[in-house]
């Protein structure tokens, strides 16, 4: 069974809980004190229950005491029923189990603003939690594990968050989520299980941070559903991470897709997003886009990623985009870059059809990066934004690993100071790159830097180099007081 490390919290809690009910003994009696949101129920299994000063031996019993707004505080122990919560409440466990014995649902949400924290839920049919109809419910740091069926099951409700939670040993999954919205889920862990999560008919859905494997179905499942997001998750061991199925407008972003049978799996499905992603070493398909229902996929855009190490890299039955401005790393490309922008000159086919990348990356995305983009039009929604591609060329100096290379997309860029250099790399413009500066232009403090196709325009010295060696600058232009100054030992 796994437990989180809240126990110093918790004792620090009980602790504040004992002194204030300390504070309200008359003789030997101890009378419930109120809380700014209501007041505190307690729970125990070693208790007898005692009405008047709301102490009770089942969790059921603290719950039917309670009002809106009241915590209901669990102390630890396995307590062996099936709870119903029908009023907007916090449940508060010290590591609290609540054990369903094979109830139907081990805990039902029957009200809308629930919370529940720092408990375990076990042994459903079922589900461990189920909320029908019901919304803005709250999960945090519990554990939820060993149900027939599912973890979590959600039907008709919105605006839940699942907060550093585990989903674990579920048999048939972590999490089933059906014309529900806007639900998170958030730094948590879903493992074993035939799927980790569902989405059916579902919009505006979050998985952030979180890590999903041991599936032998899907570890994510979308299935006619609109805008789920995808970040930063890291999911493994499954037969397929991620499946998208007649769904639409999802992004997956920043997800480390490893060691799977199929990494992502795009069936009849439109105008999605794939970025950012390490998608490596699944043993048949990194990327497979199909059909389903005879509908092919397409409009989507895969770009950004590294795909590396797969059975097959990707296969395309449909039409979608494999490149924007920028494409994919292969690690099976074998093209060349003639003109060093990072990207190489021919494309790369995708077998299935007659889909290509025409901007393939000739060096995998790293952090930080060994190769960089810098492009005035630059945005935030850019693919790879603050990592290896900025709109100012101080970012994009600042950001490049040593000895790495910054290409500078052509177009005017302004500063008001110079752009320090202060490690070894290639600064290239693509031909017709304009730097106006208020100051220096580019100022030098390091060796083996090479400058090319920059022209300058600056207040002070166009190029300004100090105590540096191995310093090549060709052709760039620079107009300013001083278009270039060496000083200390400079060559």
């Amino acid at each position: 069974m796994k437990k989180r490390g809240v126990g110093i919290a918790l004792v620090i809690v009980v602790s504040l809980l004992v002194f204030i009910v300390s504070s309200h003994e008359t003789g030997n009696e101890k009378y419930a004190f109120a809380l700014p949101g209501g007041k505190m129920v307690f729970v125990s299994i070693d208790f007898t229950d005692d009405p008047e000063n709301h102490k009770w031996n089942s969790i059921q019993e603290g719950i039917n005491d309670a009002e809106e707004g009241d915590i209901v505080y669990v102390f630890a122990g396995i307590y062996p029923e099936n709870i119903f919560i029908n009023k907007s409440i916090t449940l508060l466990g010290e590591n609290a189990t609540v054990d369903g014995g094979g109830a139907l649902y081990t805990v039902t949400i029957l009200a809308n603003n629930v919370k529940i924290k720092n408990m375990e839920i076990a042994h459903g049919k079922k589900a461990g939690l189920y909320i029908g109809n019901y919304s803005h419910v709250t999960i945090e740091n519990c554990d939820i594990y060993g149900n027939s069926e599912y973890g979590i099951f959600a039907f008709s409700s919105n605006g839940n968050t699942f907060l550093n939670c585990s989903l674990y040993n579920n048999q048939k999954g972590g999490a089933y989520f059906v014309l529900s919205d806007e639900n998170s889920i958030l730094n948590s862990e879903i493992d074993g299980g035939d799927w980790g999560i569902v989405f059916q008919n579902c919009s505006n859905c979050h998985i952030k941070n979180s890590f999903l494997l041991n599936h032998e179905n899907k570890s994510i499942n979308i299935s006619g559903s609109n805008e789920i997001f995808v970040t930063n998750c890291t999911i493994y061991g499954s037969f397929c991470a991620i499946r998208l199925r007649a769904s639409q407008n999802s992004v997956i972003d920043g997800c480390i897709i490893k060691q799977n049978i199929i990494g992502i799996r795009i069936d009849g499905s439109t105008s999605n997003t794939i970025k950012n992603c390490h998608i490596e070493e699944n043993v048949g398909y990194g990327i497979y886009a199909g059909e389903y229902n005879g509908i092919l996929s397409q409009n989507n855009v895969i770009h950004h990623n590294n795909i590396i190490d797969n059975g097959n890299n990707a296969y395309d039955e449909g039409s979608n985009a494999w490149n924007t401005h920028i494409g994919n790393y292969w690690d099976d490309y074998s093209g060349n870059d003639t003109n060093g922008d990072g990207i190489g000159d021919t494309p790369y086919n995708i077998p299935g059809g007659y889909a290509m990348d025409n901007n393939p990356l000739m060096y995998p995305i790293q952090s930080p990066p060994l190769f960089v983009w810098v492009d005035d039009d630059f945005t935030p929604s850019s693919p790879g934004w603050g990592n290896d591609q900025f709109n100012t060329i101080q970012e994009g100096v600042d950001a490049v690993l040593e000895n790495g290379t910054v290409y500078v997309y052509n177009g005017s860029y302004d500063t008001t100071n110079s752009i320090l250099i202060e490690k070894s790399l290639t600064l290239k413009g693509e031909g017709d790159v304009s730097l106006h500066s208020s100051s220096n232009g580019l100022f030098i403090q390091a060796e083996n830097v090479n400058i090319s196709g920059i022209n300058i325009e600056s207040a002070e010295n166009g190029i300004k180099i100090v105590n540096s060696h191995d310093v090549i600058i060709k052709n760039c232009t620079s107009h300013g007081a001083h278009p270039m100054e060496r000083l200390l030992g400079c060559i």
